[in-house]
């Protein structure tokens, strides 16, 4: 195939991609290990223009940059190796002409690069070289490591170095005259190995992109990932880039490329041979042989140069790098006489080099590996242009090289005559010119500043051309800027808020201007309707927030009972729930003071006392008469229910009312331990019928549920206080019959002798069936009843809280009552939800003022807290306006945040609340505590930042929440440092176990289905889903892909897993690794039939685990044989051949019968995936397992948000199709409708006659009434015909009543929820994600806990702290987001604490290597950003001049300054930060945002407002300040469509930048010229100010040289005695290739800064503005058109994502018009008030009336456009811009709301 052709439709097929914009540590792999492709690497290094391969051959510099890129990857805790493939060595070389020719230096560089990373200490070897992906030793490589993504070059040019760094002019030229052909090179063929670049034998001379692209296809047709490496971008402790998906589009068979087969090349021929051992250095051994080489092959003809090249080798090792710095210089005629010889010379000896090198003819085993620095070609130049005289020293270096070359070849080399070229001709490099240092002092700031010392020299003099004048606008903050959008106190707000002018009414010709009182009637009429408004709007979200509320608590009728929390109260023994004590009944439980005779006159007459301790007793005797008589009715009751399970659950409910009378004191609890015990032996009695009907039908291995259901219920009557001498005849009949021992209890003679209250009493016995268990006591227990041990952890009564909490739930009361801070690592279920509401129940006792701040990471979360909150907690307050709790989010406001005890927000609003001055000296003392609930909230990609600078900014003791921390050690101890800064301790607490056990499957069914027949509506509660068919068990041990990796931190293992584990090890074990015998369970355990707690397990659990791991490091074989018995006894299991259950005993029999059911019609499947096609059939087959297994309800977790929508409407569908179907044929639907009609008919004649018909004689009319209402109340009373058939629906509909449904259904309708998502409710199905209506979440929510809904498709929206526990959790699908982080939080929703034993774990849609990936996946640890933005100093000095100088702004600005751990996970730099603050401060004062005492001047307001687009909001403020945004804006009356194009422009090309251009995207148009310009001179300025303080700061800390390699931590070069020349900010080894300071970009700088310098691209504030083409130009597109679904097509962006990138520019639009309104209304001083920027950013807009619509956009805009600013203002400039940015966003907001009006 042509070349052209191939390289054609390898792009066609990648075009067809769908890449993802991913953090690669916190969305996607951690710390999971991966691959990086070589020769991708390489070619992204090879790119940076500054690397030295054309007039010299600087491999040193391109050894520092590939190990820059390596620390940059391990300093974030990646995991990697670097694999190389022969097949694909061409692909490294950059596509250029002068790369071209010298394609024989990044050859060679290639090889010298794999040489010395060869030699890098790594954990799991650094460097990995293979032919070709098929290449049998690659394939055994990839089953020993297991990687989890691959990371290659796409081969695009776009790429970050030619962006970063501006070629000088002198490179230019010099580049075009060698790709002119000036540069002369010998063309003569040798006899040296061949040097093409590319072999013309791979595909048909297929380019460098080609090769790239098509490495890329093959990877992905293996089935990994890939990241692009061309697209990374390191932001603080973040790795940003694109990931490539497999699918079955890229899984298509590829043929991979191998080499042909060629003869191994013939060696070097020696006159003798070699002995390296005298030379030391693996340079100068393949110096020598490559120079003996040369010298043999050309007889002898450049003797004079081989010389030189061993000079230079010699000096390599003796100077320094910067000693070897060689200028750019002229090429005259003369000097390129002098220096073409040596090329043509170094080109012949590099290519033996690399030839011997790749031959492996010199043996390099033992010598000192320094092939790093093996050639430096301007060192070369400088002897040959610039030679100096050699020491002593070098001149026996060089002796002893040539003695041994003369060995080789027998040549003998003499010392090189050189003399200095004459016409040698520097040229200066351009150096950036250093910025004077404005003049700064501010007594908050000044102890800090003076120990950085500034040179004097950089200071800037008044009066010179650095200085600058302070003419600005000092800026004053005056209020919040994230006011809420509908505020509940806005009445009075908005009264305060200028109104527009009335437009003037016209008649006829003339024009006439209202008057004053109408004017003012106006006014009145706007506030009354505004109140109006906040008013209706409260009443209804509070309604909504109580109901939300009652789905949280056990209420049956919705009604709520707050605890009343009063001031002063004291923790006391908590009381019995629900009881209430009147003021009689304390009286009555007071003690007589005296004792004697009672006061009455006879003594025959009882005293008070006695009257009511009679009383009491007779109570009492009721109480207990009542209890008995319930208990006899039950026994009647159930003796009659023929169902054997249905008989168990009306026990359970009735045993469950009466411990919840007994715990409210409304039944006597002297009886009830002999009554429980009795019912619970009912219940044994029927487990144990249920039993042997098993045992009857041979089928033990499907009752095992039910027969430790009968072992817990008996274990419970053993150690109760119930027990009875006929109880324990008959629990010994029992476990005889079970062939097991009775668990020790007390002996018979110690207990009483009571007789059973209920008459169907049997002795246990069964002596005409073999019920036995077949197994030991122990063994069963493992095996089966470890969802029912006993989760006792060290628990003990507490009179602090009303349960018995762990030991670690202890320790967390100490600290809270200790006012300790806390950090607290806990996984889900396992009982951290007590922490917050303690917390919050002391600040409420405490004081009026106390306030506690929640801080959520999602506002699903913060609603739902809220409404625990509401649920728990009542207060009585002095003063109005006071309430117990208010919510705060960037979108609305419920309650006031300033007058609340317990604010629950977000984290955003909190930061912002604790920087407003006007909080300074009123809210924020008051805050006594602060919970972060989900902490690793800090490693977000996104907010992570906030997080970390909270935790510093906290001005109180915390409670820091997490179940999923990588590091908690760390972490705690960069807690505990940020704590001591305030004074607080920090107590750390870890609790490792789960309440529940979670049981992982896959569901990978060979078959699919065609058909769809209904669900059993009876569903056996024993059925187990490891017994369903095609879903098979995955053991944790088995999951274990990487052995490197070692297990887990968090990885638990049920009993039944480690008794599994424990008899593999058994047959595993070796002479050489024996098991422990101690490890045997029965000497763990005993073989006396003793209960087996779950503490027991746990302990034996993790020696198992020790010795696993031991094994994993030191005998991988055997643990492999371990791993790989687990995963084959899965598999045996998972046979479809086994007969199988799920089904429905429909048959009549007791429980226990052979599972029945509907099985769906099977057509074969393709292997599991993702695609729409394999969802269709297994989807719905999938659920009806989990039902007829009883493994409702589910979450099905997708993290695609179009996907879960889809699934839901495929499920709904089907199931419409399948009942439709069987509606038409079958007998029984039809027999139920010919019935309702009779109903129907029946019912209109009764009524039509009740008016005629005489009662008939002996009937009363309240008689026929009666007979009337139970006849319209049975079935037919609520029968629908168009509701789905419960066959064809997952709901329950006993949980949710049809009319309340229905009303749900029309109410969310009318709100503008799609339909089919409302209707499918019906089914039992809902969808949760971020983007839908919170209306519609919170439906789904409150019906999923009320059990209505019993199948949710959700996206991780519910794994992050929301109460919707659930039965199982299925992960549908990979996703790049479903990580080890994500994978915890949701696999946790399983397993119901109080409601399952055991949650499920179910991967659909997956190949089994996947799940084993995630499973063994280890948690990312968190590593911390540089938290000191430049907008957060900013923000520093907002809050400090206008709280004036308050206690808490100095507090906030010590605990930063003196903390000396800023970063999680980094180590001390206090001098970097304080350097960095004074440059901050440099850069806002250039920028005219600081005065020289720390003033904040101009649009500060405005620009840090917009902190979380830094770069954007500081090139906003430029062209702003400069009067271009005035110039562009001033015909924005006479044209304003031309001014809001030009603004949208310009506006595009500052925000939403994040987008990425790939080749089929439409890019965005450059931005006018004149923005450019100052933007450009903008960015000049900044690298001015940075170049400054890189120079200043390394002048003055780093005296070490920099000479160390960053990632091997080489050291290179000589040791030297001078002080370095030619260099001080640059990086030596970047200074190799002729560079000095002369930094071209921000970004040069921060990636060519020497070592010692802390300096990140992400902290010096910058806009690149000559990359226009290559920025995304979805936003200015979407103002033209308006269509969503073009931004797919044109721009890239899915569907799922469109509404929040197009929400976040309409922010950024809002926050501008506030800022500016701001400005030029109130100017410095005036008070004012405002909506938030912007409206619901949860999907809510559409949720309001039409007048709060029309409200929205005319209460502060006129019809042209103007916001009713104030005529006050100065400049008409800033009016016009405010003016056309309100029209701009009313217009783009108009295409903004069809997308989803």
């Amino acid at each position: 195939m042509d070349s052209a052709v191939q390289l054609q439709a390898i792009r066609e097929w990648y075009a067809k991609l769908r890449p993802i914009r991913v953090d690669l540590v916190g969305d996607y792999a951690g710390e999971e290990f991966f691959i990086i492709e070589g020769d991708s690497l390489l070619r992204w290094v090879f790119a940076d223009e500054r690397i030295d391969f054309g007039t010299g051959f600087q491999l040193l510099h391109a050894v520092y940059v590939v190990e820059s890129f390596l620390q940059q990857l391990s300093s974030r805790r990646c995991m990697f190796s670097v694999v190389f493939l022969d097949i694909s060595r061409n692909a490294c070389i950059p596509c250029s002409p002068m790369a071209e020719q010298n394609a024989w230096k990044y050859l060679f560089a290639r090889s010298a690069i794999i040489e010395h990373m060869k030699h890098i200490d790594h954990a799991r070897g650094l460097v990995f070289a293979f032919e070709s992906l098929a290449d049998p030793k690659f394939r055994q490589y990839l089953d020993s490591t297991r990687p989890y993504f691959v990371m290659c070059h796409d081969g695009i040019n776009a790429n970050h170095f030619q962006k970063t760094y501006k070629r000088s002019e002198w490179e230019v030229e010099g580049a075009s005259q060698r790709e002119n052909g000036n540069d002369t090179e010998d063309k003569e063929a040798t006899d040296s190995p061949p040097t093409e670049y590319v072999d013309s034998g791979l595909d048909g001379g297929f380019n460098q992109e080609g090769l790239l692209k098509a490495g890329i296809r093959e990877w992905m047709s293996l089935g990994f990932n890939i990241a692009l490496m061309n697209e990374i971008v390191f932001k603080d402790s973040k790795i940003f880039t694109y990931v490539l998906e497999t699918n079955l589009y890229t899984l298509e068979p590829v043929d991979i490329r191998v080499n042909p087969a060629e003869t191994p090349p013939p060696g070097p021929e020696y006159l003798r041979t070699p002995d390296w051992k005298p030379l030391q250095s693996a340079r100068e051994r393949l110096a020598v042989a490559a120079v003996s080489h040369v010298l043999r092959v050309d007889e002898g003809k450049h003797e004079n140069l081989a010389s030189i090249f061993l000079v230079h080798v010699i000096l390599l090792s003796q100077l320094t790098l910067p000693a070897r710095f060689f200028a750019p210089f002229d090429v005259d005629e003369a000097v390129s006489t002098a220096i073409n010889p040596l090329r043509d010379f170094l080109k012949r000896l590099v290519v033996a080099s690399g030839y011997l090198l790749n031959i492996g003819a010199v043996s390099l085993e033992d010598a000192q590996h320094d092939l790093c620095d093996y050639v430096d070609g301007r060192l070369l130049l400088k002897i040959v242009l610039a030679p100096e005289e050699l020491s002593e020293e070098e001149k026996q270096g060089f002796s002893n090289l040539a003695n041994h070359v003369e060995t080789l070849c027998g040549k003998r080399l003499e010392l090189p005559i050189l003399s200095k070229c004459a016409n040698l001709s520097f040229i200066k490099l351009p150096v950036v010119r250093r910025r004077k240092i404005l003049a700064f002092s501010n007594p908050a700031f000044d102890t800090y500043l003076e120990q950085i010392r500034l040179p004097i020299d950089i200071l800037a003099e008044e009066g010179s051309e650095d200085h600058e004048e302070e003419d600005d606008q000092v800026y004053y903050e005056k209020t919040h800027w994230h006011n809420p959008r509908n505020p509940l106190v806005t009445a009075r707000i908005r009264v305060q808020r200028t109104l527009p002018k009335p437009v003037a009414k016209v008649r006829g010709a003339v024009a006439v201007a209202p008057s004053a009182k109408s004017q003012t009637e106006d006014k009145d009429r706007a506030a009354r309707r505004a109140a109006g408004r906040a008013r209706k709007w409260e009443q209804v979200y509070q309604n909504q927030m109580y109901q939300y509320a009652s789905s949280l608590t056990d209420s049956i009728d919705g009604s709520l009972n707050p605890k009343l929390v009063t001031v002063g109260e004291k923790t006391k023994k908590p009381q019995p729930t629900g009881k209430k004590t009147t003021v009689k009944e304390e009286k009555n439980t007071k003690s007589n003071k005296k004792d004697g005779p009672s006061k009455g006159k006879g003594s025959g007459k009882l005293s008070a006392a006695e009257i009511i301790s009679q009383n009491n007793a007779t109570k009492k005797a009721g109480r207990e008469a009542k209890i008995q008589d319930s208990w006899k009715s039950v026994c009647d009751e159930v003796a009659n229910i023929k169902d054997d399970e249905s008989a168990i659950s009306r026990l359970e409910t009735w045993l469950a009312a009466s411990q919840k009378a007994i715990a409210a004191g409304v039944a006597e609890n002297k009886e009830w331990p002999f009554i429980e015990a009795e019912a619970r032996l009912y219940k044994i009695q029927l487990l144990q019928r249920i039993w042997s009907g098993y045992c009857r039908r041979r089928e033990q291995e499907h009752g095992y549920a039910a027969a430790s259901a009968l072992f817990n219920e008996a274990r419970l009557v053993l150690y109760s206080g119930g027990m009875t001498r006929k109880v324990h005849q008959i629990l010994n009949n029992i476990f005889e019959a079970f062939g097991i021992p009775k668990p020790p209890s007390d002996p018979l003679s110690s207990l009483p002798d009571r007789k059973p209250l209920f008459s169907k009493l049997w002795d246990g016995k069964y002596e005409s069936l073999d019920i036995g268990l077949g197994m030991t006591s122990e063994e069963f227990q493992l095996l089966h009843c470890g969802p029912w041990m006993d989760r006792n952890m060290d628990s003990q009564p507490d009179p602090r809280v009303p349960f018995k909490p762990d030991g670690w739930q202890r320790k967390v009361l100490d600290g809270l009552d200790r006012d300790n801070s806390l950090f607290v690592v806990a996984p889900t279920s396992a009982g951290k939800t007590f922490i917050a509401f303690y917390a919050m129940e002391k600040v409420l006792k405490e004081s009026d003022e106390g306030v506690l701040v929640y801080v959520a990471p999602t506002k699903a979360l913060v609603n739902q807290i809220a409404a625990e909150v509401i649920s728990r907690y009542k207060k009585n307050y002095r003063y109005a306006g006071k309430t117990v709790w208010a919510i705060h989010t960037r979108d609305y406001r419920m309650n006031n945040p300033n007058e609340c005890q317990i604010l629950i927000t977000v984290p955003h609003i909190l930061q912002i609340m604790l920087m407003s001055p006007s909080n300074a000296k009123s809210w924020t003392p008051r805050v006594k505590r602060i919970i972060f609930d989900e902490v690793h909230s800090i490693g977000n990609a996104e907010d992570g930042i906030i997080w970390e600078q909270l935790l510093l900014l906290a001005p109180c003791p915390i409670i820091a929440l997490s179940a999923t921390v990588g590091n908690p050690e760390e972490f705690g101890s960069w807690l505990a440092s940020t704590q001591s800064t305030v004074g607080v301790k920090l107590t750390v607490v870890q609790h490792p176990y789960r309440y529940s056990d979670l049981r992982k499957f896959v569901f990978s069914p060979k078959q699919g289905m065609t058909s769809f027949e209904g669900m059993p509506q009876r569903v056996s509660r024993f059925n187990q889903l490891e017994m369903a068919n095609y879903i098979r068990v995955v053991h944790p041990v088995a999951a274990l892909a990487n052995t490197k990796q070692g297990i887990p931190n968090d990885m638990t293992l049920e009993p039944k897993d480690c008794l599994q584990l424990y008899r593999a090890m058994l047959k595993c074990q070796t002479p050489e690794c024996p098991l422990p015998k101690a490890l045997d369970f029965k000497e763990v355990f005993g073989t006396e039939g003793k209960v087996i707690a779950k503490a027991d397990v746990v302990k034996w659990e993790e020696k198992l685990k020790e010795v696993l791991h031991n094994w994993m490091k030191d005998a991988e074989p055997i643990f492999a044989q371990v791993a790989n018995l687990l995963a084959a006894d899965a598999a045996e299991k998972d046979s479809p051949d086994r007969e199988r259950g799920g089904g429905d005993g429909d048959d009549g029999e007791s429980s226990g019968a052979p599972p029945k059911g509907n099985r769906p019609l099977v057509v074969d499947l393709p292997p599991p995936s993702c695609t729409k096609g394999y969802l269709w059939k297994t989807t719905l087959p999938l659920l009806q397992t989990l039902h007829s297994a009883n493994a409702l309800p589910a979450i099905l977790f997708s993290y695609d948000r179009l996907l879960c929508e889809n699934i839901c409407v495929m499920i709904c569908s089907q199931l419409e199709a399948a009942e439709k179907n069987w509606r038409e044929n079958s007998p029984k639907w039809q027999k139920i409708i010919k019935d309702w009609e009779k109903y129907k008919a029946d019912r209109s004649s009764r009524g039509s006659k009740k008016a005629k018909v005489v009662l008939p004689p002996g009937s009363t009319k309240a008689e026929q009434m009666r007979e009337n209402a139970e006849y319209d109340s049975s079935f037919w009373a609520s029968f629908d015909p168009s509701h789905p058939s419960p066959e064809f629906s997952f709901a329950d509909f006993k949980k949710h009543a049809k009319s309340d449904l229905q009303n749900d259904i029309d109410n969310l309708i009318r709100w503008g929820i799609p339909e089919v998502l409302v209707h499918a409710f019906s089914r039992g199905i809902g969808v949760h994600h971020s983007g839908l209506n919170r209306k519609y979440r919170q439906a789904v929510e409150m019906l999923f806990r009320k059990g209505y809904l019993r199948v949710i498709i959700a996206t991780g929206t519910l794994s992050l702290g929301i109460n919707m526990p659930t039965r199982s959790s299925v992960f549908v699908g990979e996703s790049v987001y479903l990580n080890s982080l994500n994978y915890r939080q949701a696999a946790g929703r399983a397993g119901r604490r109080g409601f399952d034993n055991l949650g499920n774990v179910v991967f659909h849609a997956f190949p089994l290597a996947k799940v084993e990936r995630i499973m063994s996946s280890k948690l990312p640890s968190l590593v911390g950003h540089f938290p000191i933005s430049t907008s957060l100093v900013l923000r520093l000095f907002i809050l400090l001049h206008n709280s004036n100088e308050s206690d808490h702004a100095r507090h906030t600005i010590n605990t930063i300054l003196t903390q000396g751990k800023l970063v999680v996970g980094g180590g001390e730099f206090k001098e970097q930060v304080l350097h960095h603050l004074r440059f901050s401060i440099e850069f806002l004062r250039r920028q005219k945002l600081l005065g020289s005492n720390g003033r904040p001047l101009n649009f500060a307001g405005l620009t840090s407002h917009l902190y979380y687009v830094e770069n954007s909001s500081f090139a906003l403020h430029v062209l702003l300040c400069n009067g271009y945004m005035k110039e562009i804006c001033k015909n924005i009356s006479k044209s304003p469509d031309s001014t809001c194009m030009e603004l949208m422009l310009v506006l595009a090309n500052i925000f939403g930048r994040e987008q990425k251009l790939f080749p089929r995207h439409k890019s965005l148009p450059p931005l006018p010229a004149a923005a450019t310009e100052l933007l450009a001179d903008q960015n000049e300025r900044t690298l001015r100010t940075y170049v400054t303080y890189v120079e200043t700061f390394a002048k003055s800390y780093c005296k070490n040289p920099d000479n160390v390699l960053p990632f091997s931590r080489v050291k290179c070069g000589g040791e030297g005695t001078t002080d370095e020349p030619n260099v001080g900010s640059r990086s030596s080894f970047v200074a190799l290739s002729g560079h000095g300071d002369n930094f071209t970009s921000i970004d040069d700088l921060t990636t060519s800064v020497r070592r010692g310098v802390l300096i990140d691209g992400a902290s010096v504030p910058h806009l690149p503005v000559d990359d226009s083409s290559a920025v995304n130009g979805y936003l200015y597109y979407f103002y033209i058109h308006g269509d969503v679904k073009k931004l797919d097509r044109d721009h890239g962006i899915p569907a799922g994502s469109v509404w929040f990138v197009l929400k976040d520019f309409s922010l950024v639009l809002a926050a501008i018009e506030t800022g500016l309104t701001s400005f030029i209304r109130d100017g410095p001083g005036a008070y004012y008030d405002f909506k938030d920027e912007g409206d619901d950013v949860d999907g809510d807009i559409h949720e309001d009336d039409e007048d709060d619509r029309e409200s929205a956009t005319t209460s502060t805009t006129t019809d042209n456009g103007s916001s009713g600013v104030s005529s006050e203002a100065e400049d008409p400039g800033f009016k016009n811009v405010l003016r056309a940015v309100t029209i701009l966003r009313k217009r783009f907001e108009e295409k903004f709301r069809k997308m989803w009006a």
